[in-house]
Order: C-alpha cells, then sequence, then structure tokens
C-alpha cells in the first residue's frame, strides 16, 4: 500500500493570500528620489522616454509622494490665496533644452470654517507634468536634467516650508525608446488632468455691483451628480471670506454659488478655473477646464443638453433585478472557459459519490457550497480592502498582480501534475481514490478545496448578466451591497451541484465507478495544463523580456520536486528523509535563486503590454489598432471619424472570444477600412485608474467592454453586449457612420 502524506495547510493559507492581497504600488522610475530633511513629501524626477531624440517633445514628471495625513497644494492654493503655498520649480538645464509650463491634475477641495475658506490640496501620489522639448543642435549623449522645488507641506497642526533638488539622466539618441515600465504611470497621470469643457459654462453676478463682496453663480449643463467650482488665480478677484460652496441641481443643468471680492478697479465679466465632478466623499473624479462667461442679470438660466460624448443616460437599477442577476451570473459562470477544468473534475466526483449514502452526499455536496461561498466572501473583502485604501477596485483585478499570478501558476501545474499520477494529494479520507486530490472522495476538505479553486479560476470570466450587476454592486461602495452580491454569485455558481447533492437519485444516472476513472482522471490533466499555460501567459509580462524563461525554469523546478516528493517521498520504502532533503533543496533553489533573484516576483517590473499593434485577422485583414485615450477618442471624434473602443485585458476569456469571432474578422475589417474607422483597444491586463474610470462610466466593473462613437463627432457612444457576434459589430458600425 503506498505511503500516503497529509496536505499541508497550504490552500487555506493561498485564499488568505488572495483575500488579503496586497496592492501592488508602482514602481520607481530612472530618477533620483529627494526630500528635503525631515519632510514628509518625496520627490522624483522622471521621464516617458529612456532615449530622447533632438528635435522632438516628450514628457517629464516631479512626482511627489505625499505621506498619509499630510498634505500639499494645487497651483491656486485657496480661494484668498491666503493659505498654503504652491510647489514651485526653478529648472537647471542644458543648452538646447527647454521644459514647457506644469500640467496640474484636478485637487480636493477642503473648506475651513473657521478662516472661511477653501483650499485646494493633494493627498498621496501626485505627477506634475510638463513637456521636455529637444532642439535639433542637442548633441548625442549624455542629458542631466535639475530641478530645484520649493513647496509647503501642512498637517492638522502645522504646516513646513520644504526645499530640495532633483535630477534626472537621460539618453540622447536617433532613436526613442520609452519607459515602458512608467508607461501606465503616464497615462493615469494625464488621465487625471483637467480636460477641455465641452459645453457652456455661464457667470452670473448675484449681488449689485456696488458690494464690497458679491455673490456669483456658475451655471452649467451636465448629468446629475455632485460638482463643484475651483477657480485659478483671476486678475482683479479674490475668493474667501465666504461660505462653502452652494450646489443646486435644476434637473440637467447645475449652479454653483461663491463669494468673492473685488481686488481691482472692475468686476471681471471672465472667471476662470475647474468645473470639477466630485464622488460622495469629496474626491475629484474628473476636472473640466472652464471660462466661465458673464451673461446678462436678466437671464435666469441657460439651456442646453449634456455633452456629446457623455455616458448615455441609463434607467434606474432596480436592486432587486440587480440582484437576480447577480445569481444568474454565477449560475452561467459554470459553463465559462475558466471553470471548465474543475467542472470535469467535479463530474468525476459525481461518479464516485454516486456510491455514497444520502447524508453524505449532501454533506459533500454542502462542504462544495461552502467553499464557494467562503471564497466570494473573500473576493468581496478584497473589493472593500481595495476601494478603502486607494478608492477604486474592479472584477478579476488579483489577476492583475504578479503575486498572485505566479502561486496561482504554480498551484494549477501542481493540480496538473497531481492528476497525471506524479504524486499524490490528500486531504482528509482513508485511502486515495482514483480521483484528483481537487476532486476525489476525499471528505469535506477536498469538496470545500473544489469549491475554492472554482471561485479563483472563475474570477477572469464576465458571463451576461455579471456586468450590470457587479457594475451596479461596486460603485455603491458599501461593504453590505458589495458582500451581498459577491453571495448572490457565488451562490449560483454553487447552486447546481447541491441540487444534485441534494437529490442523490440524480447520480444513479452517471455511470458506475470502475478503471476508466483512473483515464478520465489523467485526461483531465490535459486541460488543467492548459489552464496552467494560460496563466503562465498572463504572468510573464509582469517580469520584462526574460520572464517567460526564468518562469518556465521555475515552474520546471516545481515539476522536478513534486516528482521527487511522489518517487522518494510518497513510494519510497525505506528513509524518506533523503527524499524530503531533495525536495528542500530544489523548492529552495527554484524560490530563492528563481522567483526572489531572477524575477524579483514580489516587486514585478511591469512590461506595458497595452500598446497598440497592429493584429492580424484570420482571413489576413490588417487592423490598425492604437491605444486608447481620452484625448485619442477627442482626435478622432473631431476629425470626423468613427471610432470603436475595445476595453480588453489578457486575462478576459470572454474579450479574447469577441474578438476572434466579432471583431477581428475579414468582414468587420473590410467595414472598418472602407468607412475608416478609428479602432482603439484600452488593454486592463495591468492596473489603470483611467480605464477603471471608463467602465464605471458606462455600469462596469470590468472587461469587457466595446463602444462605437458615431461619426458625426455628437452623439453618445453605442454600448454593445458584452458578448458578441460579427452582426451585431456590423450593425453597430452601420449605425454609426449614417
Amino acid at each position: 500500500m503506498r505511503k500516503i502524506t497529509r496536505l499541508p495547510p497550504w490552500l487555506a493559507l493561498l485564499s488568505l493570500f488572495w483575500v488579503v492581497l496586497p496592492l501592488r504600488a508602482q514602481i520607481g522610475a530612472p530618477g533620483r528620489l529627494n526630500s528635503a530633511s525631515g519632510s514628509h513629501v518625496r520627490w522624483e524626477m522622471v521621464s516617458d522616454q529612456v532615449v530622447v531624440v533632438p528635435g522632438r517633445t516628450n514628457s517629464v514628471a516631479l512626482r511627489m509622494r505625499i505621506a498619509p495625513d499630510w498634505h500639499t497644494y494645487w497651483q491656486q492654493p485657496s480661494d484668498s490665496g491666503d493659505i498654503g503655498q504652491a510647489p514651485s520649480v526653478r529648472w537647471t538645464l542644458p543648452p538646447g533644452v527647454s521644459v514647457g509650463e506644469l500640467a496640474w491634475p484636478t485637487p480636493e477641495a477642503k473648506y475651513d470654517p473657521t478662516l472661511r475658506d477653501t483650499a485646494y490640496i493633494y493627498h498621496g501620489e501626485v505627477w506634475l507634468l510638463a513637456p521636455l522639448v529637444l532642439g535639433p543642435e542637442v548633441a548625442p549623449g549624455s542629458l542631466n536634467l535639475q530641478a530645484e522645488i520649493k513647496w509647503q507641506e501642512c498637517d492638522a497642526n502645522q504646516c513646513l516650508p520644504q526645499k530640495t533638488l532633483v535630477s534626472l539622466d537621460l539618453t540622447v539618441g536617433s532613436a526613442a525608446r520609452p519607459a515602458t515600465e512608467l508607461e501606465s504611470g503616464f497615462a493615469a497621470a494625464r488621465a487625471k488632468l483637467p480636460s477641455p469643457a465641452d459645453f457652456a459654462v455661464l457667470l452670473q453676478w448675484l449681488d449689485p455691483p456696488t458690494s464690497e463682496a458679491r455673490r456669483f453663480l456658475v451655471e452649467f449643463a451636465r448629468p446629475s451628480g455632485r460638482w463643484d467650482f475651483f477657480p485659478y488665480q483671476n486678475p482683479g478677484l479674490a475668493l474667501g471670506d465666504a461660505d462653502a460652496s452652494v450646489v443646486k441641481d435644476l434637473g440637467g443643468r447645475l449652479q454653483v454659488t461663491k463669494r468673492a471680492t473685488k481686488t481691482g478697479q472692475d468686476w471681471p465679466s471672465v472667471i476662470h478655473g475647474l468645473v470639477v465632478h466630485l464622488d460622495e466623499q469629496g474626491h475629484p473624479l474628473e476636472g473640466r477646464v472652464a471660462n466661465a462667461r458673464q451673461v446678462d442679470p436678466e437671464t435666469p438660466s441657460i439651456s442646453g443638453t449634456p455633452p456629446s460624448d457623455a455616458a448615455p443616460a441609463a434607467p434606474a437599477a432596480s436592486f432587486w433585478a440587480m440582484l437576480g442577476a447577480a445569481f444568474l451570473g454565477g449560475l452561467i459562470l459554470n459553463i465559462m472557459p475558466c471553470v471548465l477544468p474543475v467542472i470535469a473534475l467535479k463530474i468525476l466526483g459525481f461518479v464516485r459519490q454516486s456510491q455514497e449514502s444520502p447524508a453524505r452526499v449532501r454533506i459533500l455536496g454542502l462542504a462544495y457550497g461552502a467553499g464557494v461561498l467562503i471564497s466570494f466572501v473573500g473576493l468581496a473583502l478584497m473589493i472593500i480592502i481595495a476601494q478603502s485604501i486607494r478608492g477604486w477596485a474592479s472584477w478579476g483585478m488579483q489577476f492583475q498582480d504578479a503575486r498572485f499570478l505566479v502561486l496561482m501558476t504554480t498551484l494549477v501545474t501542481l493540480v496538473s501534475l497531481n492528476l497525471f499520477g506524479v504524486f499524490e494529494v490528500h486531504l482528509g479520507s482513508r485511502t486515495m481514490t482514483a480521483a484528483s486530490g481537487f476532486a476525489q472522495r476525499e471528505g469535506v476538505g477536498g469538496a470545500l478545496a473544489n469549491g475554492v479553486l472554482a471561485t479563483v479560476l472563475a474570477t477572469p470570466c464576465t458571463a451576461p448578466f455579471l456586468a450590470p450587476a457587479l457594475g451596479y454592486a461596486i460603485p455603491q461602495k458599501s461593504a453590505a451591497i458589495i458582500l451581498l452580491f459577491f453571495l448572490m454569485i457565488g451562490l449560483g455558481l454553487a447552486t447546481p451541484y447541491v441540487v444534485l447533492c441534494w437529490n442523490p437519485r440524480w447520480l444513479k444516472l452517471l455511470p458506475k465507478p470502475g478503471a476508466w476513472m483512473e483515464k478520465f482522471k489523467m485526461a483531465m490533466g490535459f486541460p488543467m495544463l492548459a489552464t496552467a499555460v494560460w496563466l503562465l501567459y498572463l504572468t510573464v509580462p509582469h517580469f520584462g523580456e526574460d520572464g517567460v524563461l526564468w518562469m518556465g525554469i521555475f515552474l520546471v523546478m516545481a515539476a522536478l520536486a513534486a516528482w521527487i516528493f511522489g518517487e522518494f517521498v510518497q513510494r519510497a520504502h525505506r528513509r524518506p528523509i533523503f527524499g524530503w532533503v531533495a525536495v528542500g533543496i530544489v523548492v529552495a533553489v527554484g524560490y530563492g535563486f528563481i522567483l526572489e533573484g531572477r524575477l524579483e516576483w514580489r516587486m514585478p517590473n511591469p512590461q506595458a503590454g497595452a500598446g497598440a499593434t497592429a493584429t492580424t485577422t484570420r482571413g489576413g485583414s490588417h487592423l490598425p489598432w492604437e491605444k486608447w485615450s481620452p484625448a485619442a477618442v477627442a482626435a478622432a471624434r473631431a476629425a470626423g471619424r468613427t471610432v470603436l473602443v475595445d476595453f480588453t485585458a489578457k486575462s478576459c476569456l470572454i474579450c479574447q472570444l469577441n474578438k476572434k469571432i466579432a471583431i477581428e474578422v475579414p468582414a468587420v475589417a473590410e467595414k472598418i477600412r472602407t468607412n475608416d474607422v478609428t479602432i482603439l483597444k484600452g488593454d486592463f491586463t495591468m492596473e489603470d485608474p483611467a480605464i477603471l474610470e471608463e467602465l464605471q462610466r458606462y455600469g462596469r466593473s470590468g472587461v469587457p467592454l466595446v463602444l462605437v462613437y458615431p461619426r458625426d463627432g455628437k452623439g453618445a457612444p453605442q454600448v454593445l453586449p458584452a458578448s458578441l457576434t460579427k452582426g451585431v459589430v456590423l450593425d453597430a458600425l452601420d449605425r454609426a457612420n449614417r
């Protein structure tokens, strides 16, 4: 009889890992980090290019990392200008090099009732972008940029003036080379910059011009939501000695009222500032640069419509309808390709359980359901924690984390080797059966583990009904609602198996156990191995060009350790200690030399895999994909072109299926070519707050999302279904081209 070794509690530790998965911070850039002694703000200069070319314009950024409970100030520190000091920069640049004005992201407003003034502040990590211009006379070689920065940092009790010097070394060459590890950071920073307002913003003075202080009203047509007006420094005008902004929603129009005092000869007829969309906590979601122009005092209001590219207003979603959609989405997850390898093993478990007593079958079914529900509780907690720490979260976001992917790829590889019989896993039964450790008659522990694995592999998929339900629940930012919806999804995923186990007579229809089960178990190792390959495909972009080599070698060493364990520990007739020593050596070398030494897996250096590349369809058609950004959409619409945007991710199998059968097909490619359609790809494989914000704008918490903007540049985009067909895409393009 084979000696069976009980499985250590690694599965519970794995579940705990992805429940409280550390939230990945962006990695530093090729600049020098610096801060003043005792400062609570750390500064760094970074560039979007490692190699720059004379005669071209690039981007540099001054990145500040602000300690918790501290803040710095916007370019207009406060309404009155009496609170705070904005960061100032003095550049030291080589001949022929110049840096343009800083671009400031939208700040947060903080009203001080004691001073009766509003301060505009920054928290956390902030990038101040600026154009870097190299004249054609700049010679190849090294380039050093320096910036002396002065700023004021404050907490609740004190404000400290600070000064520091940061520098950046670049190479001047004949061919540009981007800093790929910073592309997502620059994209996120650009997404936080205010964009020009594409709607009228009008100004009305509410008090007589003879008053020393006058209230003014800024009015504009925008969808409902929480909005405010942040003024720039306006000549002849000072704000302050005022109450906080008063905002009124007039059914499609919004009014923001403030108070100002005159410092010049005349009251201005234009007030420059930002119209800012805020979340429930008052944090900025977007800013629009606006020149509020005075209208006739007799004009009571403006009339207009929401801007042309605004997300189409959706009818108010019913809570109960969305809850039902969550259950249906979880039910449909059972037939999604992500979960199929586990489903096959579960069927094998049913075959074995058909010979058990009804009471035991019911217990195993409930254990499987408990594993699913516990896992979805873990997912919900991960979403809640992420939202509380960084303000946003998305479905399947753990598949954007390299550490999680490394663990999952290793785990699924070991599961496939277990199915092939390389080694055996035991989770609580007295004797091994013909099934795998994740689907055999191993008892309650095995059924529970099966539910956990099914949930983990299901999260990259977005089934029909699931996208709108998640899009409804996650933006609510209510822990109770998020937990309820995730439990409902888990209930949908677990229900078919619990129902089957609750009616054991139905299991009698399955084939009787026999020798065929051993062959079936080994056959199921191949789809599980294919799942490991897919996970490897998602993992290697996080580790640069050599990632696939070193990750592949690590998996080979993991397989070697599993083989030694099976042959020289489990099947050893004597002295299994030597097998344990060999396993320990292989694991130590694989982890220490490869994961820690070569891959630095706990602090990955991601290469941007979201760049725009042309792809070839099955019929040989060439699709000129470009990288998505709000600016790219605006530019294409301004040029009078139809725009198709595909928000996708490598981990999203539905996205890949949509692309293969509905977008990158000859008929659609021909339509794109003949109608001069701009096609943009928003790759959400790695974290991108700009893409997440766009998804949430259309009621989604994850990909896929496909939008088709009309050629006229005015209408709202068509939101296509989560699952596409060629006909759906062609019809959308026809409507957009009219």
